[in-house]
């Protein structure tokens, strides 16, 4: 039986019958394990062939099967496990792709197709700016120095929001902290934080938990509240990550009272929060690169006019028409820029946030933007506010992510659109609108006001006596802006919103005039041709006559 089962199944898959063949081979297998070593190619090569059918009809869960019984019997084939981990990957099931992958080039370093698609999906499941961070010994350094004088101080039970790699729980258990918990949501950062700890001999040390902290209960998952936060959930616009909602749940259910209680009153045994608290700065800026991506600095390209009732707008930052854009704000390193960018303002101070004010997180959630006004120090064409913030981890230690600093943060850029974007000098005022919206830091322009406006606004403020009660400086900067991005009387104007990178393509006059070239040139050959065959078509007709 045993043989006639192996004949049976190699009989099958000559035929191209993979599933009968496949189904014999489990037979041969599971009557005599001691012989599949010489079945091994010909069972994983059916094994394969008949994934492929079953993929293609659809049949999702018998796929699972097949390769669930075959690595019961073949624990350690690589080929098997890249396999699957390719159909996963095809499914969207990109993390457990991933782990598939991982085992294949575990048992064999040398696989090379295993590697390229552990690799592959690794791009897709972590992001680059981990990379950045871990080569930032700056930012490693000063975390490291806040979370140990923490410890030093009383704070024995941290839990790590975010851990990423489980870099902070480290730099926790190292300062002697008794109780560390560190939680991860994306699964693949979890399994790689598991190993990271597990490499540095701390995984009986520190507890790493596959779960957002949102999710997070006491005492399901935490023992008891803990004296210590630590998070560097902050992107270029710092609120973009989620730090604001986490720390607001943190305070609620797993932190130990702030120091100061709601009350006024001292408190013994008092949670913390590194970072502490944040600044927000920020500078209105020229910047031709920043231009060519968000805004069609052209009203005629190649010949077509672009002018008219459509306004070009890219998918970054707020539009005049009051639409939400898909993204607040871009990312640049300033400093690396192409072709650089000059301030047009002084820098300012936007906005301050302090972590370990539970009463302040949840009022940014409902507070009202508010303006600011700013000075116009430079002449140039106004076409972003870069923002960037100073991290305080402590009263002693802080990051900045300022253009002039080398560090894994880049700056948030809110592209100023067509309305606003105008020449501006020295003596007028840009007036901004800053606010926090849907966990997210916004920049809106909202005017500027030129020297002139001023004056007349200042005349008309004189001439009119009986008017006791003027509007304010902002109200009339709005009023301003929407003249300045009224269209023509008659014109329905219409908003067409394309990728940056198309309206970099748009602004390429050069790419732009070689297309053009060539396609005339292309046009015109076909038609010479059109007309030789035609002439030859004719003396033809007439030869024949």
């Amino acid at each position: 039986l045993v043989y006639r089962s192996l004949q049976s199944a190699q009989e099958c898959a000559e035929s191209h019958h993979f599933g009968t063949a496949f189904a014999h081979y489990l037979l041969f297998l599971n009557l005599a394990p001691e012989l599949k070593d010489i079945a091994r190619e010909s069972f994983q090569t059916t094994l394969l062939k008949w994934a492929e059918e079953l993929d293609s009809l659809s049949r999702i869960q018998d796929i699972f099967d097949c390769y669930e019984q075959a690595l019961e019997l073949f624990p350690d084939n690589e080929v098997i496990w890249n396999s699957m981990g390719e159909h996963l990957f095809r499914m969207g099931f990109r993390d457990e792709a991933a782990g598939y992958f991982h085992k294949a080039v575990k048992l064999k370093p040398d696989y090379t197709e295993a590697r390229e698609n552990f690799y592959r999906v690794a791009n897709w499941l972590v992001e680059r700016w981990h990379f950045l961070m871990l080569n930032d010994k700056k930012r490693n350094f000063a975390y490291e120095r806040a979370i140990q004088k923490a410890v030093q101080s009383g704070c024995s039970s941290i839990l790590d929001i975010g851990t990423g790699t489980g870099i902070l729980s480290m730099f926790a258990r190292k300062a002697g902290a008794s109780h560390v918990y560190a939680c991860e949501l994306s699964k693949t950062m979890y399994e790689i934080a598991c190993e990271v700890v597990t490499a540095n001999k701390m995984a009986g040390e520190i507890q790493v938990l596959h779960m957002k902290s949102l999710d997070m209960e006491i005492p399901k998952d935490l023992s008891s509240r803990v004296s210590l936060v630590v998070t560097e959930t902050v992107d270029a616009g710092l609120f973009g990550e989620g730090i604001v909602e986490s720390l607001i749940h943190a305070w609620k259910y797993l932190l130990l009272p702030p120091q100061i209680s709601i009350e006024g009153a001292p408190v013994e045994r008092f949670g913390r929060v590194i970072p502490s608290c944040a600044v927000i700065f920020a500078v209105a800026v020229e910047c031709q690169q920043i231009r060519r991506h968000h805004r069609v600095c052209f009203s005629d390209i190649g010949g077509l006019c672009l002018n008219g009732t459509v306004k070009w707008y890219s998918p970054i930052g707020n539009r005049p028409d009051g639409i939400d854009a898909a993204e607040p704000y871009t990312t640049e390193r300033m400093s690396r820029i192409a072709g650089g960018y000059t301030p047009l303002t002084d820098n300012f101070q936007a906005m301050t946030i302090d972590f370990n004010n539970p009463q302040e997180l949840e009022g940014l959630t409902t507070r009202d933007s508010y303006q600011l006004s700013l000075p116009i120090v430079k002449e140039g064409v106004l076409d972003a506010v870069v923002a960037w913030f100073v991290l305080q981890l402590d009263d002693e230690i802080s990051l900045s992510t300022g253009p002039s600093e080398e560090t894994c943060w880049e700056q948030a850029v809110y592209p100023v659109h067509e309305g606003l974007s105008r020449t501006v000098k020295p003596g007028d005022t840009l007036v901004v609108d800053v606010s926090c919206k849907d966990s997210y830091l916004i920049f809106n322009s909202v005017a500027v006001v030129s020297s002139e406006d001023k004056m007349e606004i200042e005349m008309n403020s004189m001439s009119d006596q009986k008017c006791n009660d003027l509007a304010s400086e902002t109200e009339l900067c709005n009023a301003l802006a929407s003249l300045q991005t009224t269209n023509e009387p008659g014109m329905a104007l219409q908003h067409c919103m394309l990728e940056s990178s198309e309206i970099a393509r748009l602004n390429n006059t050069q790419y732009n005039d070689h297309f053009k070239y060539a396609l005339s040139r292309a046009l015109s050959l076909m038609s010479d041709e059109n007309g030789t065959c035609s002439s030859q078509t004719m003396d033809d007709s007439s030869s024949n006559l």
